[in-house]
């Protein structure tokens, strides 16, 4: 009870967030079921740096990926999983990683150089690529997921939206 101010404004913040998971749900359920898919081994880091060593290691060094990986996750950072991501669909992850992953120019079975996705770094190695694969449930979520939030920053970055009212609004 200590945090709660007001039963209604506790009641107007459940409303958004069922609101919200409602839109989730129809941007998942007007995902595509299959599309172009990549079997990726990424590896997020949290520096460039930290990228370019995890690199020297695998290539030079011919550390195993999995130590690599459990290096990587020892130190703290606010990154993507790492590891075998197994089929990966195409709009699933960030843009970043899809430029990437899904890019002609990107070889099969070698480490990229490392590319900054929001805050941190990743590398990645895409094992394979298939133009029309069926998506699996994580995937179609994780489209309609990344659908939704694009969707949101569109609509608070609209000119059309008020974020502020006038003193005889407030009033009312």
């Amino acid at each position: 009870k200590r945090g709660l101010k007001s039963e209604g404004r506790y009641r107007e913040s459940i409303r958004q967030q069922l609101e919200r998971d409602k839109l989730r749900e129809s941007f998942a359920a007007t995902a595509p079921k299959s599309g172009p898919a990549a079997h990726v081994l990424r590896l997020s880091t949290s520096t460039r740096d930290e990228g370019l060593v995890a690199r020297i290691q695998l290539l030079q060094f011919d550390y195993p990926f999995e130590e690599v990986v459990a290096q990587a996750t020892d130190r703290p950072n606010n990154a993507g999983k790492s590891g075998d991501l197994g089929w990966v669909a195409e709009g699933s992850q960030g843009r970043e990683f899809d430029d990437v992953v899904f890019s002609s120019e990107t070889p099969l079975n070698q480490w990229t150089e490392p590319f900054a996705v929001g805050n941190h770094y990743e590398m990645v190695m895409v094992l394979d690529r298939d133009d029309n694969r069926p998506y699996d449930q994580g995937n179609i979520q994780a489209i309609g997921d990344r659908a939704f939030d694009d969707w949101l920053a569109d609509q608070k970055a609209s000119p059309d939206i008020q974020r502020d009212l006038s003193a005889q609004e407030r009033q009312w």
